[in-house]
């Protein structure tokens, strides 16, 4: 009997363990919900980017949407060239949101994920955009 329990814990936590391995995002075709930028929390809780698998890139800065496209390889990142925009007025702390926002985008040099997060870097590796995937 003891040997029964010791293999269904055993293997309880092997599930476990698969089952949080299964369940982490990837950087790719994910929804990344916006948190802070340069360090300060956003305004715009549904500020959002996400990273086609395709190699376009869109989201929301908070106020306007934005598109473009990227290169990925490992955990360098790179944008190719400006984004677009749309040209809603935004005022106030979303219009400080956005432009901040949209000057961070072109500094990303490096990404990261972990723990359902997403850490976009400068070369110095500080991070500029830090988002949460949300179920």
């Amino acid at each position: 009997m003891r040997k029964l329990l010791t293999g269904l814990a055993i293997l309880s936590l092997t599930a476990c363990g698969s089952v949080s391995e299964m369940s982490m995002p990837k950087i790719t075709d994910t929804k990344w919900f916006v948190e802070a930028i340069n360090g300060q929390e956003v305004a715009n809780k549904e500020s959002y980017l996400e990273l086609k698998g395709d190699g376009k890139i869109g989201g929301n800065t908070g106020c306007n949407n934005f598109f473009g496209s990227y290169k990925l390889t490992e955990q360098l990142l790179s944008l190719d060239g400006p984004m677009g925009v749309t040209k809603k007025l935004c005022s106030g702390a979303l219009n400080d949101q956005e432009a901040n926002f949209l000057a961070a985008l072109p500094k990303i040099k490096s990404s990261d994920v972990n723990t359902g997060k997403l850490l976009l870097a400068d070369d110095s590796v500080e991070a500029l955009i830090q988002a949460r995937y949300r179920n």
